[in-house]
């Protein structure tokens, strides 16, 4: 018996479209937005695209894998004369494994900016949930202590935070003066944080910083 295959004739598939989210930390944000001078470390994240677009993003200078985002610096800043970096961090890995490397940079003394990008979800792989979120202000509060210096929350609507209670070492800033921030925390010795808040959640809910 002689079995013949035949080819199956598909129609032509359907295009399907979709809005693309732009999560915070993405080429599209103005929160990676870095001077061109700044040396500024990539991640794995939705920020990872800084270094496909890396104009007015800072000097970008390689990638970590996930969740050592900052511990590069922990063994070049000895041999470089750079006396300040900045280290871009997403909500999803700092989580699960980020505030760990968070805890290694103070602990090596070193002078870092990280801009942790709060958006309460894993953009990067379809939306999903970020587990173990905590809010801006718990978050904030375990960045305090771990014993970093300074922290900055900037946001789209600063009043959201009024009557929220934050550690003494933290302010909450428009997010039209993110350069500015960043300038003013890199002349700040040790580890300082800037989170950079666009959710439209209250901060009794998991928010993006």
């Amino acid at each position: 018996m002689v079995v013949r295959a035949t080819r199956a004739t598909h129609q032509a598939p359907a295009e399907a479209t979709s809005a693309q989210p732009r999560a915070a930390g993405g080429k599209h944000s103005s929160s990676t937005v870095a001077d061109d001078g700044e040396v500024v470390g990539a991640g794995i994240g939705c920020h990872t695209m800084v270094m496909l677009s890396p104009k007015h993003r800072g000097d970008v200078r390689g990638t970590t894998q996930m969740g050592g985002e900052g511990v590069q610096w922990v063994g070049a800043a000895p041999f470089v004369d750079v006396p300040h970096f900045t280290q871009n961090l997403g909500d999803g890995t700092f989580h699960h494994s980020g505030s760990l490397a968070v805890r290694a940079a103070v602990a090596a003394g070193l002078n870092v900016t990280y801009k942790i990008f709060f958006n309460g979800t894993v953009a990067m792989t379809g939306g999903q949930h970020v587990e173990g979120e905590m809010t801006v202000p718990a978050a904030v509060r375990s960045l305090a202590a771990e014993g970093v210096a300074r922290i900055v929350v900037t946001s789209d609507d600063t009043s959201r935070y009024e009557g929220v209670g934050l550690p003494a070492n933290t302010t909450v800033r428009d997010r039209s003066e993110m350069i500015a921030v960043q300038r003013e925390l890199a002349a700040v010795p040790g580890v300082v944080s800037v989170t950079y808040n666009i959710a439209t959640k209250p901060p009794s809910t998991i928010e993006v910083v």
